[in-house]
Protein backbone atom coordinates (compact mmCIF):
# COMPACT_ATOMS: atom_id res chain seq x y z
CA UNK A 1 0.00 0.00 0.00
CA UNK A 2 3.05 2.45 1.24
CA UNK A 3 4.55 1.88 -1.79
CA UNK A 4 1.70 2.58 -4.33
CA UNK A 5 1.06 5.82 -2.84
CA UNK A 6 4.60 6.67 -2.53
CA UNK A 7 5.26 5.32 -6.08
CA UNK A 8 3.68 5.95 -9.25
CA UNK A 9 0.77 7.96 -7.62
CA UNK A 10 3.00 10.90 -6.36
CA UNK A 11 2.18 13.56 -9.08
CA UNK A 12 -1.45 12.25 -9.75
CA UNK A 13 -3.90 14.55 -9.24
CA UNK A 14 -5.33 14.87 -5.39
CA UNK A 15 -8.03 13.60 -6.48
CA UNK A 16 -7.18 10.46 -8.11
CA UNK A 17 -5.30 9.98 -5.03
CA UNK A 18 -7.86 10.04 -3.04
CA UNK A 19 -9.88 7.77 -4.76
CA UNK A 20 -6.75 5.00 -5.24
CA UNK A 21 -6.73 5.34 -1.33
CA UNK A 22 -10.54 4.52 -1.20
CA UNK A 23 -10.35 2.06 -3.53
CA UNK A 24 -7.59 -0.08 -1.49
CA UNK A 25 -9.81 0.71 1.40
CA UNK A 26 -12.46 -0.67 0.15
CA UNK A 27 -10.67 -3.87 -1.11
CA UNK A 28 -9.11 -4.50 2.27
CA UNK A 29 -12.16 -4.34 3.58
CA UNK A 30 -14.30 -6.53 1.50
CA UNK A 31 -11.56 -8.60 1.71
CA UNK A 32 -12.08 -8.87 5.21
CA UNK A 33 -15.56 -9.26 5.41
CA UNK A 34 -14.94 -12.46 2.58
CA UNK A 35 -12.26 -13.97 5.24
CA UNK A 36 -15.11 -13.45 7.82
CA UNK A 37 -18.05 -15.74 6.05
CA UNK A 38 -15.40 -18.29 4.52
CA UNK A 39 -15.50 -21.82 6.53
CA UNK A 40 -12.65 -23.24 6.18
CA UNK A 41 -11.20 -19.91 7.45
CA UNK A 42 -12.98 -21.20 10.65
CA UNK A 43 -12.24 -25.13 10.41
CA UNK A 44 -8.34 -23.37 10.46
CA UNK A 45 -8.96 -21.22 13.23
CA UNK A 46 -10.96 -24.00 14.96
CA UNK A 47 -7.57 -26.28 14.36
CA UNK A 48 -5.27 -23.98 15.95
CA UNK A 49 -7.54 -23.51 19.43
CA UNK A 50 -9.51 -20.94 19.04
CA UNK A 51 -12.93 -21.59 20.14
CA UNK A 52 -16.59 -19.90 19.58
CA UNK A 53 -17.45 -18.27 22.71
CA UNK A 54 -20.61 -16.95 21.31
CA UNK A 55 -23.50 -18.83 23.49
CA UNK A 56 -27.31 -18.93 21.87
CA UNK A 57 -29.82 -17.98 24.85
CA UNK A 58 -32.56 -18.87 22.63
CA UNK A 59 -35.60 -16.30 22.06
Amino acid sequence: MWLLLSGPIVNAPRWVQKGVRLAMVFFIYSGFLFLLRWNPFWAWMNSLGFTNRNTDMGS
